[in-house]
């Protein structure tokens, strides 16, 4: 009986301390973007990388799990994870979410069917190709709002750019790192119907947002943010 009990003692322990290391990390969501964050390149991807590096500062221990934008964007908000990234500022997504301080920048260029150019003058009666996860730009949120560009909204970017191959859609707004890593994974004669504008269109910046609906996101905002400026992170 003795032997019996400090067995069911030692078995508890044993399970509490498997409990305990279960929930010392700290789940953080992200999407296939990269160079930006992206489960097939080192330490996740650049953006991963500092984020990692900040929940660390912080006294974390963070596990980034990658998931569907949509999926981890919907699960972030009910409180699965304790946050998301990277994601551009817009007024819908501020209903729902705080914002750290930003963690990356983009440089956005304009990508339309080769046989078409485009510019920032040129958009007007235009189709849109702006994918779920994606924030429109200034320029191109006034338009849509004034009815003069349409949109299609697929789930990934990867579907803009098939769609943009296939003359399907007119225009679709990227980050120049972005685009150039994924045009480079293309045959030369898909990548040669792909044209590019001369300027960019935007300068933006993308940020970790944790949801409001979780008691503690505000703490840990602002510890982020804190961590961040400590380790000389901040774009600001």
């Amino acid at each position: 009986m003795r032997l019996r009990l400090i067995i069911l003692i030692l078995i508890n322990l044993f399970m509490f301390k498997v409990h305990s290391v279960v929930h010392a990390e700290t789940l953080i969501v992200s999407g296939e973007y990269a160079p930006y964050s992206s489960a097939n390149m080192l330490n996740d991807g650049l953006t991963s990388e500092l984020v990692k590096r900040v929940f660390k500062e912080m006294g974390h221990k963070p596990r980034i799990v990658f998931r569907p934008w949509q999926r981890g964007y919907n699960l972030t908000k009910r409180g699965d994870y304790v946050g998301t990234f990277p994601y551009y500022k817009n007024p819908e997504r501020e209903k729902e979410f705080l914002y750290s301080d930003p963690i990356v920048s983009w440089e956005s260029y304009i990508f339309f069917p080769v046989s078409a150019p485009l510019s920032s003058e040129t958009l007007l009666g235009k189709t849109e190709c702006l994918p779920f996860h994606y924030a429109s730009t200034l320029l191109t949120h006034s338009l849509y709002d004034k009815g003069v560009i349409k949109r299609e909204k697929p789930a990934t970017a990867s579907n803009c750019w098939n769609l943009i191959v296939s003359d399907r859609v007119d225009f679709f707004i990227e980050d120049a790192l972005v685009a150039k890593r994924y045009l480079e994974t293309l045959d030369d004669p898909i990548r040669a119907k792909i044209g590019q504008s001369q300027n960019n269109v935007s300068q933006s910046y993308g940020y970790m947002i944790f949801p409001k609906s979780q008691p503690e996101s505000e703490k840990l905002r602002e510890a982020f943010n804190i961590a961040l400026k400590h380790l000389g992170l901040n774009l600001f």
